[in-house]
C-alpha cells in the first residue's frame, strides 16, 4: 500500500477518478484507492487534506516535473527528519493502518485530542 494525499484548500470535493488522473500526471502509474486512512484539518489554516491508502496497479513510479521533482520511498523509521509535523503525523497513520480517522491540528506542531478514542493523539515535544 502508499500512501496518497489530496490537499482541497479552497478546491471542492473531487472523484475517485481525479485521484487516479493525479497520481498518473504525477508519478507515471496508474493507482487503486483502497481506503480512506484520514481526514485532517487545519483550521488555523483554512487547509483540509483527505489521505488514501492506494496500490500501484501498473507502472513504474517517478517523478514528473514540474509538480514532483523527485520521488522516493522510505521505511517508517527513514523518514526524512525535516518533515512537517501534520505530514509526519499523515505518513505515521497511514503505517499504523488507519482507517476513517478524523484530526484536527490546533497549530503547526500539536493535534487536537483525538476524536477516536482509540487512537493516541500525537504532539511534538
Amino acid at each position: 500500500m502508499s500512501l496518497v494525499t489530496f490537499c482541497s484548500s479552497g478546491m471542492a470535493m473531487v472523484r475517485f477518478d481525479a485521484l487516479v488522473r493525479e497520481a498518473a500526471e504525477e508519478i507515471a502509474c496508474e493507482i487503486r484507492i483502497a481506503d480512506l486512512i484520514g481526514l485532517y484539518a487545519k483550521p488555523y489554516g483554512d487547509d483540509l487534506v483527505l489521505s488514501f491508502a492506494a496500490t500501484i496497479a501498473s507502472g513504474i513510479p517517478r517523478a514528473c516535473p514540474p509538480e514532483i521533482s523527485d520521488i522516493r520511498f522510505f521505511s517508517r523509521h527513514s523518514l526524512p527528519p525535516e518533515l512537517a509535523f501534520n505530514t509526519r503525523i499523515r505518513i505515521e497513520d497511514a503505517f499504523d493502518r488507519c482507517r476513517g480517522i478524523v484530526r484536527v491540528f490546533d497549530s503547526a506542531d500539536s493535534l487536537a485530542p483525538s476524536l477516536d478514542t482509540h487512537v493516541p493523539s500525537h504532539t511534538n515535544a
